[in-house]
């Protein structure tokens, strides 16, 4: 509670204008001269009328500005809520989150003899105040953009800022700082600094939407569980006779939870930030904000903030086995959630048709993959400085990639085949994940069926360091090098090389494409076994920390599982489902 002295506590500016209504028989007119409220007695008739005349002038009755019950239950005003602190929409903003945060640890975590309610009455409350808290947040942007599309001053600047791509990438700094001239914009200039009162309070929400993504980003990040954890162990219902109004208390019927999930927090923020437009916290698009069809996204105002917030989501929700941050590769559902809302912004949105097309291809570029079935061609090559090496042995091989759309080809980076008939492949620019075993073609040439998943990087483009696209590149070389360059030396491209006296090559039999049964075949998958045992036992000494009991095989088996994860949290980001999708599912 909040304790304050009882002398500091007496009536404000507000108080005096009601008490003087209803003890005095006073109301109150403003005197804009004087900067005065003046006092006028009520009639008789007990009316009041819409001004008065004071010392010869004529005053309008006049009061602080205040909010309804209505306004603050149907979020008609971002400064109307209850029980919200601060003058300030960046205060307010502060606030909301304080709020939500200062109540984390009691709301995700259970003490000494658990909460008294079940999980999913919990995780109910969880939602619906995540929900609560991100729907006013979301308010306070969405006046902001009314304020550029309404106000009489503020329309000509706003029409000259949204046609100009320097300025919508700088509007978000621009209202940070209170410096003028290092506001490159003449337009924001004039926005942020010019027009008094109206550009302190559009610097306020612009400052306000700031720090609500700055909160969404860690909302989005938090590296606690999907699911609510529960001790089976701590379990029991009430036994016995009941009479009367006695119920048997069944809460920790299957366990006792302690811990709750935080993908609500999660989802709320990704909604929020998703969404063309301000929503109630129970669901419903907001009347208030939609007038004329206006529907804003973020990152329309706040490019980089948005792109980095997505990759950042993206990154935080994926886990490798293969990189050793967990015993098992998976995708958080916050990335499954991104299937829906990730595309639904581009379909649901009225700023598309406001803003220069070179930048509205940008913005839509940060997240769009395009995927397609493609060849890969392997070929086991035969060089003068392999002349030492078997008959029908091979040291080398390389790879072609055919896209099977475009009837085109391109050279890998990088192949390596590995046990079993798998194939770990690296194309410049895009994810490859197989989906057959090798297939030979003739005696020196094989492939296999994959899924191209491909991106582009614009030239000039801004917002790519910051983008999910590099950040899943970045994964996609980490998780590869696990298997390629090892671990102090150990990885294929050291051991599998035509410069590796120890490595005899793998054997392809020849005829191994015509043979009607698989003898062949198993010799050639025999080949690659042999020669792998003996690559285990030159690294096992090299593998450390959480690969140490781990194979070669397996953490190449573990990189290709990277591969494909990465691959459909691509996919998921542009609304499609991967085959291999399900496989990573916690």
């Amino acid at each position: 509670w909040l304790q304050v002295d009882a002398k500091t506590v007496n009536p404000g500016a507000h108080d005096k204008l009601v008490l003087r209504y209803l003890y005095g028989r006073q109301y109150a007119v403003y005197d804009k001269a004087r900067d005065k409220f003046e006092y006028v007695p009520v009639g008789s008739h007990g009316l009041i009328p819409e001004s008065a005349e004071v010392d010869g002038k004529r005053l309008k009755v006049s009061y602080f500005p205040q909010c309804n019950d209505i306004e603050a239950s149907w979020d008609a005003d971002p400064y109307c809520n209850r029980w919200d602190r601060g003058n300030s929409a960046t205060e307010l903003v502060a606030s909301y989150f304080e709020d939500l945060s200062d109540n984390l640890v009691a709301d995700l975590y259970s003490f000494v003899g658990g909460r008294r309610a079940d999980p999913e009455t919990n995780e109910w409350y969880l939602w619906a105040r995540s929900f609560n808290t991100l729907s006013r947040t979301r308010l306070f942007y969405d006046e902001l953009r009314l304020m550029l599309d309404t106000d009489k001053d503020l329309k000509p600047l706003w029409d000259r800022i949204r046609g100009d791509e320097n300025a919508l990438y700088e509007f978000s700094t621009a209202c940070q700082g209170e410096n003028r001239s290092a506001v490159q914009s003449k337009a924001l200039q004039e926005l942020f600094f010019d027009l008094g009162a109206k550009s302190d309070r559009a610097r306020d929400l612009c400052r306000a939407t700031g720090l609500a993504l700055n909160e969404m980003s860690f909302l989005m990040t938090l590296p606690e569980s999907d699911y609510t954890k529960i001790d089976h162990k701590e379990r029991y219902i009430m036994g016995g006779l009941l009479a009367g109004e006695g119920q048997r208390e069944t809460r920790q019927l299957f366990g006792k939870w302690y811990q709750l999930t935080n993908l609500p927090l999660k989802v709320a923020s990704l909604f929020t930030l998703t969404s063309p437009n301000a929503f109630l916290s129970f669901g419903w698009a907001n009347p208030f904000y939609m007038l004329e069809g206006r529907t804003p996204l973020y990152r329309t105002l706040f490019p980089r903030e948005y792109t980095k917030l997505v990759a950042d989501m993206v990154k935080s929700n994926l886990q490798f086995e293969s990189l050793g941050d967990s015993d098992r590769t998976s995708l958080g559902h916050t990335i499954l959630y991104s299937s829906f809302l990730l595309p639904r912004q581009n379909w649901g949105s009225s700023d598309a048709g406001l803003l220069p097309s070179d930048y509205l291809r940008t913005l839509k570029n940060q997240n769009e993959f395009q995927f397609s079935l493609a060849a890969v061609l392997v070929t086991a090559n035969q060089s003068q400085a392999d002349s030492k090496t078997k008959a029908n042995h091979f040291k080398r091989f390389t790879g072609t990639l055919f896209d099977i759309m475009l009837n085109k080809s391109r050279t890998a980076r990088d192949v390596y085949l590995l046990p079993r008939g798998s194939v770990l492949v690296r194309v410049n620019d895009m994810f490859i994940v197989p989906l057959t075993q090798l297939r030979f073609l003739d005696d020196t040439n094989a492939y296999v069926i994959g899924i191209k998943i491909d991106y582009d990087y614009e030239v000039g483009d801004r917002l790519l360091e910051g983008s999910v696209k590099y950040v899943l590149n970045e994964l996609h070389e980490r998780v590869n090098s696990t298997c390629v360059a090892g671990f102090d030396g150990s990885g294929l491209s050291n051991y599998f090389s035509s410069s590796n006296d120890n490595f005899d090559g793998f054997y392809i039999p020849p005829g191994i494409a015509s043979e009607s049964g698989k003898e062949k075949t198993t010799l050639f998958f025999e080949s690659i076994d042999g020669e792998f045992s003996k690559y285990e036992q030159k690294v096992a000494s090299k593998m450390t920390g959480p690969y140490k009991e781990k194979t070669m095989k397996l953490v190449c088996d573990q990189a290709l599982r990277g591969v494909g994860q990465i691959s459909s949290a691509a996919a998921l980001l542009n609304g499609f489902w991967l085959p291999i999708t399900g496989d990573f599912i916690r």
